[in-house]
């Protein structure tokens, strides 16, 4: 089970990467090597940005079902 506050992690990682992103007008020299690939990295950060607050939005609902039964 993630901690409750993974989804928050993700979230600030998700801003810090984003930043980045925007400084150095992508993720460092690494569209020098592959064609768009800032684009792929701040896909996999966003895509994994989602699923962290998806999964704890399932956990906190089976837990919240846990308490009141």
């Amino acid at each position: 089970m993630a901690p409750p506050y993974a989804w928050l992690c993700e979230c600030l990682r998700l801003c810090f990467a984003s930043g980045i992103l925007y400084f150095y007008d992508g993720w460092f020299t690494l569209n020098q090597s592959i064609p768009h690939g800032s684009l792929v990295v701040l896909g996999y950060l966003v895509i994994s940005t989602l699923v962290s607050v998806w999964l704890g939005y399932v956990q906190a609902k089976e837990k919240q079902a846990m308490v009141h039964q």
